[in-house]
């Protein structure tokens, strides 16, 4: 199915649509902010209430986005704040227990991604959000940049026919928050789950599974290095993921790296028996370049204007206004419970392959 816009698949039915949703916010270090920022830009939602464990730093927040109610505690607030929905953006390990006390409470959930660290914990909550008919999400952002948009126009229009191989990296040579005192829980294995590989590999496998329409994963094998800097999580990771239709996806990501470029790297190449693309998000001319060569000559034609201007804006703008809109429309969020769930399997299978040394099939 061609790409479309939610709203255009959706439309928006009933005065319950158009109702002011209210939502709290846990968690406002990093992430927390910025959906706050994005929640702002959404027609008819109210920021009702915040939480965070620092209460200088969150009642100045609270001031900034005119918050009316603040609470340390998120259990306080789930049972005393007058909200349709959360959001939570805090250290990983904390996901599953804040998710399945919200959903219990009656409450729609965008979790930041990874949904868990545990797949059998991300399946709990998939399972608990389904009994309660409730809206859960995942803040996998990637599938709304314009260049996975057009990658996936490309896909969807046959263009690149059977894809068999996919080259994939984000590779970064300094990043902060890797030696930050305030982000010190990401490089503790008990609190992020892992390193690179679960904090932006993550992303990468998630861009492109969606891009291929989802396709069952047969099997996993990764290694990943701490030896840069020697924290007890990885800083750089590479695997090899095979798809029940034959492709296999190669993927390599780093925090920190002996990279020549200042500049980070974040990429997609994919290779199909009809044509290529290389979507291309960080770096060196940054883009969506499609194509194929006309064999057995070396003459190259250019499909992206096949598919349209894959740089126009996209609607949603992006994964929260989603997420607002999938309540309104009582419709499946573009990044769905299920789907992060699938994700953290990959990434657990991943982990485990590292860990033993050799290929972990999946069922």
């Amino acid at each position: 199915m061609a790409e479309q816009t939610w709203r255009t698949c959706h439309p928006v039915q009933g005065v319950s649509a158009m109702k002011q949703l209210k939502v709290g916010i846990i968690g406002i270090q990093g992430f927390g902010r910025r959906h706050a920022e994005l929640l702002t830009t959404v027609p008819n939602v109210a920021i009702r209430a915040a939480c965070d464990i620092r209460e200088e730093a969150l009642a100045g927040f609270a001031r900034q986005y005119g918050i009316p109610q603040t609470f340390t505690d998120y259990r306080d607030m789930l049972a005393q704040a007058d909200v349709d929905c959360v959001t939570i953006a805090t250290p990983h390990h904390l996901h599953p227990r804040m998710v399945t006390d919200a959903l219990l409470a009656g409450k729609h959930v965008l979790c930041e991604k990874p949904l868990a660290i545990r797949a059998a914990d991300a399946d709990i909550m998939v399972a608990l959000a389904k009994q309660k008919r409730l809206k859960l999400a995942c803040h996998y952002i990637f599938r709304l940049a314009p260049q996975i948009i057009g990658l996936k126009k490309a896909y969807d229009a046959g263009l690149l026919g059977e894809v068999y191989y996919v080259s994939m990296r984000w590779l970064a040579r300094h990043t902060d928050f890797w030696f930050r005192e305030d982000t010190g829980w990401r490089v503790v294995k008990a609190q992020a789950g892992g390193g690179i590989l679960i904090g932006r590999g993550s992303h990468l496998i998630d861009a492109i599974w969606y891009v291929l329409g989802k396709p069952p994963v047969t099997s996993v094998y990764a290694t990943c290095s701490n030896r840069l800097v020697g924290q007890e999580v990885e800083d750089f990771a590479a695997a090899s993921i095979r798809f029940a239709n034959g492709c296999q996806v190669n993927l390599e990501c780093s925090y920190v790296l002996h990279l020549p470029e200042h500049e980070q790297r974040h990429e997609y190449e994919v290779y199909g028996t009809k044509g290529g693309a290389i979507a291309r998000l960080l770096g060196a001319r940054p883009g969506l370049f499609v194509g194929r060569c006309e064999l057995p000559g070396n003459e190259w034609t250019d499909l992206l204007p096949v598919i349209g201007d894959e740089t126009s804006k996209a609607e949603p703008s992006s994964v929260i206004e989603d997420f607002i809109l999938a309540v309104r429309e009582d419709r499946p969020p573009l990044v769905s419970g299920e789907d992060a769930a699938i994700i953290t399997h990959i990434i657990e299978a991943a982990y485990r392959s590292a860990d033993e040394g050799r290929e972990i099939k999946l069922e």
